[in-house]
Order: structure tokens, then C-alpha cells, then sequence
């Protein structure tokens, strides 16, 4: 399994995997002197960026259009750079150029990663994600406030990359799934499960959560992975699975060993 979204979660986990994130990218750049000399308060830019913004939006002009920046697209940033290899190697300077007041990069990252007209099935997607969605608003703020307790309320009130999932949903009448669909997967057969540190999508707590039903469950976090590690460390990833294939109960992760963060862009 790779960026496993396990079938028990619940709302109330969806912020705490964006600081997770955040946790990830400011100990990565903290470890390289050039990124922690140009960027020492990334933490403290986030926050007071964000809670500026959720207040005074900010429209960016880019040659593909305008783009309204306000706070909660700034917490998206995060979320978005974690579906795209190599993105996250940005963030400390998007971060610095908005406390800046250059909102060009942010407002680009907004602007990629669409997937093109027509190949989102949209019944289909809330089809699915309303019929076994679990919790309640509450449960996502609740976590919302413990992972980022000094965020506006208006910010955290809205789901990472859906952010009117809830609203969509009260609109989009399906019938709830069967209890059944939101139960742990149990099972005594050894499962390879990965994680990518840069994940702000489905965390590496996420398949903690899953190991939890699986007792001979192979964890693994790829520290230089975002979402979907075959796709960021395509070579080592293979490796691990090859491994685990051949010897489950011992699969060499050697290579992972030998992984770091990816190196931050400064300037």
C-alpha cells in the first residue's frame, strides 16, 4: 500500500497531516544551512501569512490569469506541492516571497496541477466520497485547532484540497455507505505499507493507523516523498517492493537509509 488512506479515518486527522507536512519541510531545511540562514522564521512566516491573508486576500495577476490568494489557498500550497514530485522544494521560498508580499509562485502553484477538462468523473467522486464520508464539521476543526491552534477559524474550517466537501455533500444526496465500509482492514498476511514524510495528503500517521489491524505490516516513510512515493522515489520504491515480494517476513530498505529531504530552493 502506498499513501494509504485507511478506511477508519476521520476528519478530525485531515489538518494535522498538513502540519505533519510543515513539520517535515522545516526539519529538512533546518538541516541546510543555506535554506535555515534565508529562511530562519518559515514557521512563524507561515502562520502570519496565513492569518493575514484569510483577513485581506490578495488578487495576482500571472500571464494564465488573476489569482486570489487568501489564506486558506496558502495552507493549499502546502497540500498541492505534496501531489507533485519535487514541488515541496519550493515551499520555504513561496512562504518568504508571500510574508514579502510577492504572491507569484504561490499564485502559479495554484494554477498547476488541474486535471484537464473532462477526465474527473465529478458524479462519480462525490459519489463515493459523501456516501462514506465519517464525522461531522466539528471533528474537522477540532483538528484543525490542535495541529494549528494560532490559524483563523475561517481557514481551518474548510477540508485540505475540498475545501466545501461538506457543504458539497449536504447538496449531493447519496445514501450513507454501510457501516461496514469505515471498519479497520484486518489481517494476519505481511503487507508493505509506505509513506512519504512530505505528505500533507495521507500522512505518515496514516499508515501507522493502517499497521495498526495489520500486525505483520512492513512500514516504511521515505523522508525525500511526498504523495504516492513510486512516483517521487521511483528507484528505492522498487527496490523496497522487489524486496518485500521475494522476502516479506525481511525486505532489505536499505536503500531508504540512504534518502534525505530534498534540497531547498534559496533566492
Amino acid at each position: 500500500m502506498d499513501s494509504v488512506l485507511p478506511p477508519q479515518q476521520t476528519p478530525d486527522r485531515m489538518w494535522p497531516a498538513v502540519a505533519s507536512m510543515l513539520d517535515a519541510v522545516v526539519a529538512g531545511y533546518a538541516a541546510q544551512p543555506a535554506c535555515q540562514a534565508a529562511y530562519p522564521t518559515l514557521r512563524a512566516d507561515f502562520t502570519a501569512v496565513v492569518t493575514e491573508l484569510a483577513a485581506q486576500p490578495r488578487t495576482v495577476s500571472t500571464p494564465a490569469g488573476d489569482v486570489v490568494v487568501d489564506g486558506f489557498k496558502v495552507a493549499q500550497v502546502l497540500a498541492r506541492s505534496a501531489t507533485e514530485p519535487g514541488a515541496a522544494a519550493e515551499l520555504p521560498r513561496i512562504v518568504d516571497d508571500l510574508a514579502r508580499g510577492d504572491g507569484s509562485r504561490a499564485a502559479a502553484m495554484l494554477q498547476g496541477g488541474a486535471a484537464p477538462p473532462g477526465l474527473t468523473g465529478h458524479g462519480l467522486f462525490y459519489g463515493v466520497f459523501c456516501a462514506e464520508l465519517a464525522g461531522a464539521p466539528g471533528d474537522l476543526l477540532a483538528g484543525g485547532r490542535a495541529a494549528f491552534p494560532d490559524l483563523p477559524t475561517e481557514v481551518l474550517s474548510l477540508v485540505p484540497q475540498l475545501p466545501f466537501l461538506f457543504a458539497d455533500c449536504t447538496e449531493w444526496t447519496v445514501p450513507s455507505a454501510p457501516p461496514s465500509v469505515r471498519e479497520p482492514a484486518r489481517s494476519e498476511l505481511p503487507v508493505l505499507v509506505l509513506a512519504g514524510a512530505l505528505d500533507g495528503v495521507t500522512a505518515p500517521s496514516n499508515a501507522d493507523l493502517a499497521a495498526e489491524t495489520l500486525p505483520n505490516a512492513v512500514r516504511v516513510t521515505f523522508p525525500d516523498a511526498g504523495h504516492d512515493v513510486t512516483n517521487w522515489s521511483p528507484v528505492c520504491a522498487r527496490t523496497v517492493v522487489e524486496s518485500f515480494l521475494a522476502r516479506p517476513d525481511a525486505p532489505d530498505l536499505g536503500c531508504v537509509a540512504g534518502l534525505a529531504p530534498p534540497v531547498f530552493t534559496v533566492g
